[in-house]
């Protein structure tokens, strides 16, 4: 797996936005049990991260600093065509990303169906 840390170009950064809006809207759709203020503040800080170069390549290196540890499983998560688990997902509930506005911890006790539903691109 490729990892990419530089985000000066414009369509890798512009899909990243993207992607990003679309898991917030996935999050809001989902998962009932996300407080709206959460959805909120994920969407202000994309909105930030849109206006400011700097802040999104902060939050591309701090996401991938805490991603790093998990990226076998994640690619294993990703790959697979097996029933996964639910233990499987353990390693989440250590992960907050954006700044500490989310933490993965929340999603313990989704249902099979809810985590089926987020997206991997």
């Amino acid at each position: 797996m490729v990892i990419r840390r530089n985000m000066e170009n414009s369509y890798r950064k512009e899909e990243l936005l993207n992607t990003l809006v679309r898991l917030i809207n996935e999050l809001d759709v989902a998962f009932d049990y996300v407080d709206n203020s959460v959805i909120d503040t994920l969407n202000i800080f994309v909105r930030q991260c849109r206006k400011d170069n700097t802040k999104l390549q902060l939050f591309v290196n701090q996401t991938i600093d805490i991603l790093e540890p998990f990226i076998e499983q994640i690619k294993k998560l990703n790959s697979t065509t097996s029933k996964v688990h639910k233990q499987e997902y353990d390693f989440l509930d250590n992960v907050v990303l954006f700044d500490g506005r989310l933490s993965f911890a929340m999603f313990k006790y989704s249902t099979s169906e809810t985590i089926t539903c987020i997206p991997s691109s």
